[in-house]
């Protein structure tokens, strides 16, 4: 169908612009060799401010505008749209909302459509609510993040005190 369509086309361009982007470096594209991508650590667009958590958040949520089932969640106002290889819903929202960040129910990915480049949930906070949300509705569990650990660790003290009892 056209969605097929669409993702071939999207899989030539990333091919493409991958091509592009090894010869600048003098390299050239292997097809059978595998890359790694490396989320980014920063995003100068999420300007210090959490993301959105939607009040109903599901594992079984669907496209708000076609009812795909490959959705995406805006981090900046809480969307339920589909991915750039479905009918493309969030990736619009993005570009005319100028809603930066969104992350996707499929893996919980996390992705900011003006760097583009993944997000490291573990290394910024500001991400970790909506991730926290979305895992806990995907798996029933909060995940293991390092702000959860130091707060656990924090709770976990001996509960001695160098405070004398009151007289």
């Amino acid at each position: 169908g056209v969605a097929a369509g669409a993702a071939r086309a999207m899989e030539e361009a990333d091919k493409a612009a991958i091509a592009a982007a090894l010869a600048e470096l003098g390299e050239e594209l292997d097809d059978s060799a595998g890359f790694s991508v490396l989320p980014k650590d920063h995003c100068p667009h999420l300007k210090g401010a959490a993301l959105v958590v939607p009040a109903e958040l599901s594992k079984d949520a669907l496209c708000s505008v076609c009812s795909e089932g490959e959705v995406w969640i805006c981090g900046h106002c809480g969307a339920t749209l589909c991915s750039r290889y479905k009918n493309q819903h969030m990736a619009q929202h993005a570009a005319a909302e100028r809603h930066a960040v969104g992350m996707s129910m499929s893996d919980l990915s996390i992705w900011c459509f003006q760097c583009d480049s993944y997000l490291d949930v573990y290394k910024i906070p500001e991400l970790q609510p909506l991730y926290s949300a979305a895992h806990e509705a995907k798996f029933g569990e909060k995940p293991d993040l390092p702000s959860s650990r130091v707060a656990a660790a924090a709770g976990s003290g001996s509960g001695s005190s160098s405070a004398a009892p009151p007289s």
